[in-house]
């Protein structure tokens, strides 16, 4: 095939891959073609695979950032639900010391009536503040603590492909 590639004649470069097609695989380009074959279907799945796998991580890359967009969510009414019970709390001092202030004041029959009349009041306000706030607080506390896992599984399927799903645990 080379002598024939190298003659000036027409045809000569046809000629020349004619014969070059007869010779066996070992002495073409040491490859057989099926081999060549095999290793380029190979490079192609390994490719797709790198770009499932990237998508994976991607995908997993999303995930953490809004499993923290949620904790700062949860944090903040965390800190809410703190504001509204130093909030009660502090009504409640303050009906206390109405309260206090009221025993004080009361010197006579009349003051003393004023006062009871202001400690039922000040027992209302004290009644007044939710009972489930505790309630709320320790379940939102439960709720911060707990971890969240997500991972991702990828099967294959029957074609060839791989299927991707996320599961959170």
């Amino acid at each position: 095939d080379l002598v024939a590639k190298n003659l000036d004649w027409p045809g000569a470069d046809e000629i020349a891959e004619r014969l070059k097609s007869m010779l066996p695989p070992q002495i073409n380009d040491g490859i057989p073609p099926a081999i060549t074959q095999k290793l380029q279907e190979y490079e192609a799945t390994m490719t797709q695979l790198m770009a499932e796998n990237q998508a994976l991580k991607q995908q997993a890359e999303n995930e953490q950032g809004k499993n923290a967009l949620e904790q700062d969510k949860l944090k903040l009414e965390h800190r809410k639900l703190d504001v509204e019970e130093t909030q009660v709390n502090a009504e409640a001092m303050q009906a206390k010391a109405e309260a206090l202030k009221a025993l004080n004041e009361a010197q006579s029959a009349e003051g003393v009536m004023a006062a009871a009349q202001q400690l039922m009041a000040a027992a209302q306000a004290i009644n007044a503040v939710p009972a489930n706030l505790n309630a709320e607080m320790m379940a939102l506390r439960q709720e911060v603590a707990r971890p969240r896992v997500k991972r991702g599984r990828a099967a294959k399927q029957a074609d060839g492909s791989f299927i991707v799903e996320a599961v959170e645990e």
